[in-house]
């Protein structure tokens, strides 16, 4: 007979596995007393970050019922409920803090109730749990992702892929255990494809970049990676919003001989190189039109892109 597991078993399950990998969540769940009702004095997380069975252990094991609730222990004195009288050394410094710490206790008429401390008004979100999920395991970078208003999510996406050498190539995916062969450029070159190659060194790339950078008004020089062309890029002066613009069209050619390399490959019509830098200008111009406040007009587009004021 086949057995199903509530979504609650599944999901106290998983909270399992994360902590054994480091991630507790059930530490940032922390009870927040109200008239003390329904917590225990001793074995509850209530104040502090240690239950005080296992901070005050001497006193715990004089204590005669353990799990007495806070409302009554707060009544009466600690050490009443204790099976003998307290001696001097670690049991009276024990009794002097726990004491100390009862000090500053005070009940309510609401009820006990928990909370979750990752944020600051108590309540729980998937939200910090998603966050703390990606600050764990999510590859960290001292420099921040870039992000192009003026194209699509999926443009800045491949350029993202492309900074950190994420793109499927042939060099990319042997080192995946993936059998490629020959892992060659498709395009013509006789160097093994990866991404640096692909899109910053191989002879169609170099003479596409040549034709932005002239298009631009831009003085080419050579780039053989992403690092490479992000220097040069930083570089350059222009304003603002024709750097962004402009930075934008790069996205748009790497994304467009990426696809032009997929369709040499896949599909059944060849694509013709002859057209690539037309369909660069023109995908840019669409998207940047489309996802702008401002109207750009085409022969300005074509002609005098870096003058570009949004």
């Amino acid at each position: 007979m086949a057995t199903y597991h509530s979504n609650w078993c599944s999901i106290v399950k998983e909270v399992k596995v994360l902590k054994d990998q480091g991630i507790d969540f059930l530490s940032h769940c922390k009870i927040k007393i109200g008239n003390g009702r329904c917590t225990r004095f001793w074995t509850d997380l209530w104040i502090g970050d240690d239950c005080f069975c296992h901070k005050f252990p001497r006193l715990y094991a004089l204590e005669v019922v353990k799990d007495c609730y806070v409302d009554i222990k707060l009544k009466v004195p600690v050490a009443s409920s204790f099976r003998r009288m307290v001696r001097g050394g670690v049991e009276a410094s024990q009794l002097a803090q726990l004491n100390d710490i009862l000090g500053s206790v005070s009940v309510s008429n609401s009820e006990d109730r928990w909370v979750w401390d990752m944020n600051g008004d108590g309540v729980f979100r998937v939200k910090d749990v998603r966050n703390l999920l990606d600050e764990t395991f999510l590859p960290k970078s001292d420099s921040p992702t870039r992000w192009v208003m003026s194209i699509p999510i999926k443009i800045n996406i491949f350029a993202w892929k492309v900074s950190l050498d994420r793109l499927p190539t042939r060099v990319n995916l042997v080192h995946r255990g993936v059998l490629v062969s020959p892992i060659s450029c498709p395009i013509g070159c006789t160097d093994q494809e990866d991404s640096n190659h692909i899109l910053f060194r191989c002879d169609m790339a170099v003479g596409v970049t040549r034709l932005v950078c002239r298009w631009w008004n831009q003085a080419w020089i050579p780039f053989d990676s992403y690092h490479s062309w992000f220097v040069w890029f930083n570089s350059i002066r222009l304003s603002a919003n024709s750097k962004g613009v402009l930075e934008g069209v790069f996205y748009v050619m790497w994304w467009s001989i990426w696809i032009f390399r997929n369709q040499l490959l896949f599909a059944a019509k060849k694509p013709r190189k002859d057209v690539l830098f037309d369909d660069i200008v023109l995908r840019s111009f669409n998207w940047c039109s489309a996802r702008s406040k401002c109207t750009f007009r085409w022969d300005s587009w074509i002609q005098h892109p870096y003058l570009i004021s949004l």
